[in-house]
């Protein structure tokens, strides 16, 4: 299964929006709606928060915008 994927965007910049879409496309089974960055993260779990988060080997952190260009679907 896929290790966690965190998105990182401000508030308001439609991560909630277009979160079915990216949960898709990014082969994610659940979505965690702003994510505090302390709460483990498992497998499969697409987290999304307004924090800086450092990257780590156990899951993996873009921005909204590159996860948006993996997404044809998602709304712009």
């Amino acid at each position: 299964m896929n290790r966690p994927t965190i998105i990182v965007a401000s508030q308001g910049a439609g991560k909630s929006l277009n979160a079915p879409k990216l949960l898709e496309s990014l082969g994610c089974t659940s979505i965690v709606e702003e994510w505090n960055g302390q709460t483990p993260l498992s497998a499969g779990e697409l987290a999304f928060t307004n924090a800086e988060v450092e990257s780590h080997a156990s899951f993996r952190v873009m921005t909204l915008e590159q996860a948006l260009s993996l997404s044809p679907r998602a709304a712009n």
